[in-house]
């Protein structure tokens, strides 16, 4: 019977220890693989000409107006740190 390798600090790892090793990157890749057939699925229906079509219709008002939504929402991101600092009284 092959004897296991000993870990220097000299602990052999549980059968969950060894098992876990394994176990969680199969689940890891499962759960990848179920989501992107889970992807594929909803947008069979959708073809790239029409993607382009329907954006080429939105007003580049509408979309510049977006994009200063968006920046404006991760500009605030870094005030929430700051003020979280300031209420548990840590400095930067």
């Amino acid at each position: 019977m092959p004897s296991e390798a000993v870990p220097s600090d000299g602990v052999t790892p549980t059968r969950i220890e060894r098992a876990r090793r394994w176990v969680v990157p199969v689940l890891v890749v499962t759960l990848l693989a179920v989501t992107l057939r889970m992807l594929e699925f909803e947008l069979a229906h959708l073809r790239y000409h029409d993607m382009v079509r329907a954006f080429m219709e939105v007003s580049r008002t509408k979309i510049m107006l977006a994009a200063l939504c968006t920046v404006a929402a991760y500009a605030v991101l870094p005030g929430y740190d700051v003020l979280a600092l300031y209420y548990a009284g840590h400095r930067l």
